[in-house]
């Protein structure tokens, strides 16, 4: 699965949009890449899961997703990000991003405000940006589809 990102400097904002089938591998790949580096760590984050098409049954799995969670709370802990929000426009991928942030939540302490919205407009309102913000680079995936 491909992940595109974003980087608004100016905002202090890291978009993460990720397309196809979500897999371990490209989970950890984000993790390392971009997650967990310090460059973007007071980064506001918005993880847009709206062309995900599906989920391996590998990232599904609680033990999985409690690590996952476990080492993103240590970067809040570091100083991490203010913010951070999931675009999950489906039931399985709003339930599986809840799954993410309560465990991450707990690890963390709350040091993160985080959210999973199902529009692109719910998680700019979130972030405190106006729609636009981002600008043409990063359209609504609901929107793409009805055309």
């Amino acid at each position: 699965m491909p992940i595109d990102y974003i980087f608004d400097a100016d905002r202090r904002l890291l978009v993460a949009r990720a397309h196809g089938v979500l897999d371990e591998a490209d989970a950890a790949r984000h993790e390392r890449e971009v997650g967990s580096n310090p460059v973007f760590r007071d980064f506001n984050r918005l993880i847009d899961l709206s062309g995900v098409i599906d989920v391996l049954d590998t990232l599904t799995e609680t033990g999985r997703v409690r690590q996952a969670a476990g080492r993103a709370a240590a970067w809040d802990r570091a100083g991490g990000p203010a913010k951070m929000v999931i675009v999950a426009p489906n039931d399985f991928l709003y339930a599986l991003g809840r799954m993410y942030l309560t465990y991450r939540g707990l690890y963390a302490r709350g040091r993160c405000q985080a959210a999973v919205v199902r529009s692109m407009a719910e998680a700019l309102e979130f972030l405190g940006l106006e729609e636009g913000a981002i600008g043409e680079s990063l359209p609504d995936a609901a929107a793409e589809g009805a055309g």
